[in-house]
């Protein structure tokens, strides 16, 4: 028997300041490129850092859905949640216009309260190797980041009766980040270190459905 998992989509807001030491003959220098939602979402599609995103239909998103603690039979229980970018026009899991990154691991605790629930945890994950556009010129190569933090709303995100949940969440981020881009000067790899990260996420659910498969 199958049991069904609730996933709502909700817009993130992140911040990677990526530390990279550039090697010179004499003093070497180190330089920080500052990675907000738009480059994300530019590199995730493979395309170039000074690309529009469209607002509307290019939205950075956390598809999160209830995670499993873990059991005596299952002790390390995979995570389902990922950091997408998500067209709320489209219906439900088909909003997914690319998938940004996955957890490898997670471990969490919450607390049930009078006016709902809060939590914190932490976890790792990967960010995956862009595979549209041309990832050659411009995206991410695979890079593996951890992060802690807390959250709260209310107690579950359930499609038809908590349309209007807006938790609140907030993350700090660390980890090396490794992508490549284009700009008028040529092609340029950045292979460097997240040490101060940030991640909020906040506001009613911009999407979300229900899996069978869980």
């Amino acid at each position: 028997m199958t049991a069904s998992a609730q996933t709502g989509v909700f817009k993130v807001k992140i911040l990677l300041p990526v530390l990279e030491v550039q090697v010179n003959p004499e003093i070497d220098k180190i330089l920080t490129h500052k990675l907000a939602n738009d480059d994300i979402v530019n590199l995730a599609l493979g395309r170039p850092l000074d690309t529009k995103v469209d607002k509307n239909t290019e939205v950075l998103g956390a598809a999160v859905t209830f995670e499993d603690r873990p059991t005596e039979t299952v002790p390390n229980p995979a995570p389902k949640s990922q950091l997408v970018v998500y067209d709320p026009t489209k219906n439900g899991a088909e909003g997914i216009l690319t998938v940004v990154g996955e957890m490898d691991f997670v471990r969490f605790d919450t607390a049930f309260l009078n006016k709902g629930r809060s939590g914190f945890g932490a976890a790792q994950g990967t960010i995956l190797a862009t595979t549209l556009g041309d990832p050659s010129k411009n995206g991410f190569k695979e890079s593996f980041v951890q992060g802690a933090g807390k959250c709260s709303g209310k107690f579950l995100f359930a499609l038809e009766s908590d349309a209007d949940a807006s938790p609140k969440g907030v993350v700090m981020i660390q980890g090396q980040v490794n992508y490549v881009y284009t700009d008028g000067s040529g092609t340029h790899t950045v292979n460097g270190f997240v040490t101060n990260g940030l991640g909020k996420v906040s506001g009613k659910p911009i999407g979300g459905w229900e899996d069978e498969n869980f």
